[in-house]
């Protein structure tokens, strides 16, 4: 699966991974917590929060009327993406696979990608038929 950027998931919601995240204000200070699985919010920005010194995913509470953000740390990841998510990511990686076996041609596109799996299948067939 493609690395999944931070500019991504902008106006996508995001679940906390397989471990607990802390949300934090602007001043880098812990006001939430969210438990595996949970639904983190939807992603407004990100950003370098100077008093994190790291980069952050930024949150509204109430994301109608701009109140209350909430930044999350990148690095507390992995969190888990949206099912919408998902189809985006898979359909940026179909349609990478179509660039590429229209610029390689089909023949170079398919050894390059399943090479390696035929030949050593072939290999491991031949020690098998040689030991017998």
């Amino acid at each position: 699966m493609p690395p999944l950027t931070a500019d991504k998931l902008i106006n996508k919601e995001i679940f906390a991974g397989d471990k607990t995240v802390k949300g934090y204000n602007s001043a880098g200070r812990q006001i939430k917590t969210f438990s595996p699985g949970e639904s983190l919010g939807i992603v407004y920005s990100w950003l370098n929060l100077s008093s994190l010194k790291l980069p952050v995913l930024m949150f509204y509470e109430d994301a109608n009327n701009f109140k209350n953000p909430y930044y999350i740390k990148i690095n507390d990841g992995p969190f888990k993406a949206s099912p919408e998510i998902k189809k985006i990511i898979n359909k940026e990686k179909i349609e990478a696979e179509k660039e590429q076996l229209k610029d390689k041609g089909a023949f170079s596109f398919y050894i390059e990608k399943y090479g390696l799996y035929v030949l050593g299948t072939i290999i491991i067939l031949a020690i098998i038929k040689k030991k017998l």
